[in-house]
């Protein structure tokens, strides 16, 4: 939060639906079964799973930072100052940060 009070300008962003923009592997998502009552038939119950990580599971603040922080280590040489500056901004799936000058707060919407 005190990134958010260092700059002229603050950001702040949230990525929508975060947990269910992460896949989950086939092999992974027995783990998460759980079962579904029809409501047109008695007595029919049903067995699914999820394909994406969920919110509420303890392990899916973890994915979801792993997943970021794999991706903006990609990120292409051009970018590499921008994603530096995400992956120290960034808490479970918000983004705080600040900075000086409009030009840089055009560039860093730009480029995230």
């Amino acid at each position: 939060m005190n990134r958010f009070r260092v700059g002229k300008y603050g950001v702040i962003a949230d990525i929508k639906k975060a947990f269910l923009q992460i896949g989950l592997q086939e092999r992974d998502r027995p783990y998460l079964r759980f079962l579904w009552k029809d409501r047109g038939r008695e007595g029919n119950i049903k067995i699914l799973q999820h394909k994406r990580v969920v919110f509420g599971i303890s392990s899916s603040p973890f994915l979801l930072g792993a997943t970021l922080e794999l991706h903006l280590k990609n990120a292409p040489d051009h970018l590499k100052e921008t994603a530096q500056q995400l992956m120290r901004s960034f808490y479970v799936d918000n983004c705080v940060f600040s900075v000086n000058t409009k030009k840089e707060l055009a560039r860093f919407i730009s480029e995230s």
